[in-house]
């Protein structure tokens, strides 16, 4: 006689893959991706829309006057948002050539600067906003800084030497209170990989007068970390506090004012930082991907939020050749991290390009993980854009547009903007400035970019049920009554049972089964194993939510 086995709360775990399932219980995901785990189900993750297309080549407006050279191609290497008082931000695309376009109130503006950079490179970017101006720095250059009332980029000035040679460089630059923070410093001919300059106090829309540590008159100055055994990466403000990552050790900072102004004390010799660009902040914390865990700390202590639950499966499958191309990304409107880095995984479908075709996405709200395709990016921020659309500039069909007549009206709501790299050969056709929305439910009026975006997917395997006898008995799930809706008009979903004889093998899959939310309440199996395994997939773009189902299930004895 068949047993009905009910699972609930199907949001309630997310993703694990890196303990044995028979080991879970059935409410954990031992695969997903472009799926979330919110409001006691599974959701459709979100979705990116094509903000512009045409970032790789030359044909933005260009200001009165402007001769511009078609070559070399515009190649995006990084995206900052710069933040106003009010209306729209400018969001800034810079390119690994050091070329600069701006996009605000869908207009994209080819920008002239005094700054070229030394060529074309993959060495990663890093900005930080301070007193009304962005400052956007590569190491193997001279930073550059730009006002929010004039968008002209030019190098920062006062940023040299004592003799007045402009010849400083830095790792990354930073903002801290009043501060800029420079870190891992070039200076001439000699490297301090371990030294951290500051500034002198900022002004109100001003840059920094001057970072002369030998003027008493100024608050500039410089600590040489000596007893840190690695070079400086990255460093971000925590609260009141200033952090500072090499790869494997992590530094305190504080504004103490006085004769020494800023003091620093060593915080965890075990934990540092992958790449620059790798350390967001979230309710007063630090969530950090290093090269071999992701973790988050308070300034006091850490934890791991990798550790027996996708941390083998992320770094076993990272790519070790394309580490410099791992950011991560918080997304403010749905409490997530996004840990973003080039994966060899077995889910992958971006594979031909160097940017980021994965991110192990946190939701810290619920503590669940889950996984999303990255179509090829490189680079991302949170700003908010004008997306109101009309019948005479939309292109597409009504279905693919997100938003509503309300929304384009709402104000001015943050959004996730990437920016992605052209690959043919992953079916990538330009290189694109992305938003990131829900689906049906979203609020950016921009087409869904059919390129960028794959199949929602679950997959749970190596279910024993021993709850309903002992773990040799052979099982056969007859039926499964899903509690699943969408929004969606097209109410179909795909669903496939399997099962194993033995934890060690894959599943076999049964032939794949369309559920019809509007008609069906059941879905009929024969799978039989003494280990199940069930699969959904969403192969259209839709919102939907899968709460729970009840399991009929037939025990038939040991074998």
């Amino acid at each position: 006689m068949p047993q009905t086995l009910p699972i609930r709360d199907l949001g309630a775990a997310g993703v694990v893959t890196d303990i044995e399932p028979s080991s879970m219980p059935v409410q954990v995901f031992t695969r997903g991706k472009n799926v979330r785990f919110d409001n006691g189900g599974v959701v459709r993750g979100p979705v990116f829309r094509k903000v512009r297309s045409d970032l790789l080549t030359h044909d933005a407006t260009l200001p009165s006057g402007v001769t511009l050279n078609t070559t070399p191609a515009f190649i995006p290497k990084h995206v900052a948002c710069v933040s106003t008082a009010s209306g729209y931000n400018t969001i800034y695309i810079i390119s690994k050539n050091f070329q600069f376009k701006t996009y605000i109130n869908n207009t994209l503006t080819y920008i002239t600067s005094s700054q070229t950079g030394n060529g074309a490179s993959d060495t990663p970017f890093c900005s930080t906003q301070l007193a009304d101006h962005l400052y956007i720095n590569r190491k193997d250059t001279r930073p550059i800084v730009t006002s929010t009332t004039t968008v002209a980029p030019s190098m920062l000035a006062n940023f040299e030497s004592t003799n007045g040679a402009q010849d400083w460089r830095c790792s990354s630059l930073r903002a801290y209170g009043d501060f800029l923070i420079a870190m891992n410093m070039s200076e001439g001919s000699s490297d301090y990989h371990t030294r951290v300059r500051f500034s002198d106090l900022t002004a109100a829309g001003q840059v920094p007068g001057s970072w002369d540590a030998s003027d008493p008159t100024t608050s500039a100055g410089f600590i040489d970390l000596v007893d840190m055994g690695t070079p400086i990466v990255d460093g971000l403000p925590l609260g009141n506090k200033f952090i500072i990552y090499s790869s494997d050790e992590t530094y305190m900072m504080d504004f103490v004012g006085g004769t020494f102004i800023m003091n620093t004390r060593k915080l965890f010799d075990d934990a540092g930082i992958i790449n620059l660009n790798c350390v967001v902040e979230a309710e007063r914390k630090h969530f950090v991907m290093s090269a071999d865990d992701i973790y988050v700390h308070d300034g006091v202590t850490k934890k791991s939020i990798v550790d027996s639950r996708i941390r083998k499966y992320v770094f076993n499958s990272i790519d070790t050749g394309n580490l410099p191309s791992c950011f991560v990304h918080h997304n403010e409107s749905t409490n997530e991290v996004y840990f973003c880095y080039k994966s060899l995984d077995d889910m992958a479908e971006y594979t031909a390009g160097d940017g980021c075709n994965r991110a192990a996405v946190y939701n810290y709200n619920n503590d669940t993980w889950s996984f999303m395709d990255l179509p090829n990016v490189v680079s991302a921020t949170q700003g908010n854009i004008s997306s109101s659309t009309t019948y005479q500039n939309a292109v597409g069909s009504y279905a693919v547009f997100g938003g509503s007549y309300a929304s384009q009206t709402s104000g001015f709501d943050q959004h996730s903007l990437f920016v992605g790299l052209q690959n043919t050969t992953d079916g990538i056709s330009a290189s694109k400035l992305y938003g990131l929305d829900d689906v049906e439910l979203g609020t950016l009026s921009f087409p869904l970019d059919l390129e960028a975006n794959k199949e929602a997917y679950i997959e749970r395997v190596g279910i024993d049920l021993d709850q309903l006898g002992p773990i040799s008995g052979y099982k056969v799930i007859t039926g499964m009554l899903p509690q699943l809706s969408t929004p969606n008009a097209n109410k179909n979903f795909s669903f496939a049972f399997g099962a194993s004889d033995f934890m060690s093998n894959p599943p076999t899959y049964e032939t794949t089964i369309t559920f019809d939310a509007a008609t069906k309440y059941r879905l009929d199996s024969r799978a039989s194993g003494r280990y199940l395994s069930y699969k959904m997939t969403v192969s259209d773009y839709k919102d939907f939510s899968f709460t729970a189902f009840d399991a009929e299930v037939h025990v038939t004895g040991r074998r």
